[in-house]
């Protein structure tokens, strides 16, 4: 008896799994939130359930996992030395001083431009151990480098609220003096 009782909390707690992952995936990010990235004239939406901090140039959001962070920055593109996605990526990366179990970085072609992305397992410089995720994104005359980073064991609940957020960046050329932050 109770096995079979065991049996049936497990059947059920696999069926509200499902259902909550169903909900996930029909969730339409055109209707989330919009921030600018103001002097880089970008704009996108993020989680409704991400916590946007305002910063002078970068916009800092709280996910909704514990201890989750996505920091959106910019760099200009400089005219003389343009780079692919995939080196300006590495770049950042090296002068991040994280050491990632992963190296492989993928190539990708997001609605705003050429792109560049890696998400790994990484050993950060104080020596703790945490999941990140690196997407650069080239645009008209901005670099926009997303970077996301958790604990590794909850690496990949995000992920597709985050490839929703990359997917729906836009330049916004006519917005690019604005401050970082939600819009109204």
């Amino acid at each position: 008896m109770v096995i079979v009782a065991l049996w049936l909390l497990l059947l059920g707690f696999l069926i509200y799994g499902a259902i909550l992952l169903g909900r996930l995936r029909r969730e339409d990010p055109s209707l989330w939130p919009e921030v600018f990235l103001g002097p880089a004239g970008a704009r996108l939406r993020i989680h409704p359930a991400w916590k946007v901090e305002n910063r002078v140039g970068f916009l800092r959001i709280v996910t909704g996992i514990e201890n989750g962070l996505l920091v959106v920055a910019h760099e200009p593109i400089p005219p003389s030395a343009p780079a692919p996605p995939e080196a300006r990526l590495r770049d950042w990366l090296s002068m991040s001083g994280i050491t990632f179990d992963s190296m492989q970085i993928e190539s990708f072609v997001a609605p705003a431009g050429a792109g560049a992305r890696l998400g790994s397992a990484a050993t950060e410089p104080s020596g703790e151990r945490r999941y990140f995720e690196f997407h650069l994104i080239t645009g008209p005359a901005q670099n926009i480098l997303f970077r996301y980073c958790c604990p590794v064991l909850a690496g990949s609940f995000e992920a597709l609220s985050l490839a929703r957020a990359v997917a729906s960046l836009r330049f916004d050329p006519a917005r690019s003096e604005t401050p970082a932050g939600p819009t109204q």
